[in-house]
């Protein structure tokens, strides 16, 4: 079983969705077995555990989470991405919100196929779908949900408040004003600038002037401007560095290469070029060589 990652979002998805399918059968089916184990204490965690995956509080909300993260892995993945533009960040946060309130607009439609998947689950597990028992102090509860089925009862107690809080924490999370600090990455040394990025900058020194002691804008695109020079000619200057190593390398190469190449594997290339440009690393192959294992003969020069 693949555990939870506390920390990164798309192995969260996939922790949960490992749950999906037949592997909550198949885990079940395990469980009961080690139930039956002698191992009393092993055997007896087993069974509260099954229990637990076994109950219908547990198999909607698992289905019901399946869906919503469904919707949300396709936006985990583009945000866990190593590079990202605020455009495609964007566009990928609106359209995950559209689909999230689409399904909170037609709830009744799409829970009402989670919970055909739910009643599968559950006969495959040999259990009901049923409500819980409520008893008479809990109907003043703010969270009281009064439904004659099941069906209605999880869709108002589960999925509901799910989407709902989903919904909520996406648009606190990554209102426009979060996606708006993506742009402070124009700061990032690259080697090609265009004027978009100066336009950004203009922004970006009239939101924040507070912060930069109300320097006037004009200075901050202008030293930003040097800084554009600075790093496309620290750019240039190491494609020449890399170039002059790459003809090193080549020469090196050429020298090493012989007839016998045909007959070379790459470990033993890799080993000649070595040697040829650590020049200086004293190398004693042949009392390493005796010294590799145990031999009838000593092995001594």
């Amino acid at each position: 079983m693949q555990v939870i990652c506390e920390t990164r979002w798309v192995e969260r998805h996939d922790g949960h969705l490992q749950f999906q399918g037949d592997n909550l059968v198949k885990i079940c089916s395990a469980l009961e077995k080690i139930s039956a184990w002698q191992d009393n204490k092993t055997a007896n965690d087993a069974h509260c555990l099954l229990q637990t995956l076994r109950s219908s509080d547990f198999i909607i909300s698992s289905i019901c989470l399946s869906d919503v993260l469904g919707t949300t892995v396709s936006l985990s993945r583009i945000l866990q991405s190593n590079s990202i533009d605020l455009k495609k960040a964007t566009d990928a946060i609106n359209d995950t919100l559209s689909v999230l309130q689409n399904k909170r607009e037609n709830v009744d439609l799409i829970y009402r196929q989670i919970f055909e998947d739910a009643k599968e689950v559950a006969e495959q597990l040999d259990v009901e779908i049923k409500c819980p028992r409520i008893v008479s102090k809990q109907i003043h509860r703010a969270n009281n949900q009064p439904a004659q089925f099941a069906e209605e009862y999880f869709r108002r107690a589960i999925y509901i408040p799910l989407l709902d809080s989903i919904i909520s924490d996406l648009q606190d999370r990554l209102s426009p004003y979060v996606l708006n600090l993506f742009q402070l990455s124009v700061f990032m040394p690259k080697s090609e600038y265009s004027n978009e990025h100066i336009e950004t900058v203009k922004q970006l020194a009239t939101d924040y002037t507070g912060l930069l002691d109300n320097t006037p804008v004009s200075v901050i695109v202008n030293k930003y401007r040097l800084w554009m020079v600075k790093w496309q000619a620290w750019q240039r200057s190491q494609d020449i560095a890399q170039l002059i190593s790459d003809l090193i390398s080549n020469c090196d190469i050429d020298i090493i290469k012989s007839w016998l190449r045909s007959s070379m594997v790459e470990d033993r290339l890799t080993g000649l070029a070595l040697l040829h440009v650590h020049k200086n690393v004293p190398i004693d192959v042949i009392t390493r060589f005796g010294r590799r294992r145990k031999r009838k003969i000593d092995f001594v020069i």
